[in-house]
């Protein structure tokens, strides 16, 4: 039995996919990939007066701002830090939230980039130590750690 407890580091296999030549020859996968891009572009093209109202610009860019410094000091793929900020946009457009709810927003997106682009996990500890160093006002986030077992 083994226990995986977040925050752990997993050692680093080294393993990378390789760059497929079929498909970045193929004609057809650009076609569909633009086809569908679309669906998962955000829906508002200025949510900030259309959705959102407690919300201003410059918010968005000071969280953008903490999200990079984070993806900086823990060594992230570039990627990350892209596929965040495209989740965090995609949810502005949609759900309309509180200031004071973004810094938790753009926590979140970073847990969740991680997951989908990186081989070792972010710690949401390491988060809230983050936090209590950038954006102006400190976030108590409520974590509730679950732990994995293995059988």
């Amino acid at each position: 039995m083994s226990v995986l407890i977040p925050g752990s580091q997993l050692p680093s296999l080294g393993l990378r996919a390789y760059s497929d030549p079929v498909i970045f020859r193929d004609d057809r996968v650009l076609k569909t990939l633009l086809r569908k891009e679309g669906k998962y572009i955000p829906q508002s093209n200025d949510y900030f007066h259309q959705v959102q109202e407690g919300l201003e610009p410059q918010m968005r860019k000071d969280v953008a701002d903490w999200m990079l410094e984070v993806c900086e000091a823990e060594a992230t793929q570039p990627e990350v830090f892209c596929l965040a900020m495209n989740y965090m946009d995609r949810f502005l457009s949609l759900v309309k939230i509180s200031p004071r709810q973004l810094q938790l927003l753009g926590s979140v997106c970073l847990l969740v980039a991680c997951k989908v682009r990186q081989h070792t996990v972010l710690a949401a500890t390491k988060l809230v130590e983050y936090s209590k160093l950038r954006v102006c006002n400190p976030l108590v986030f409520g974590f509730v750690i679950e732990y994995q077992y293995l059988f």
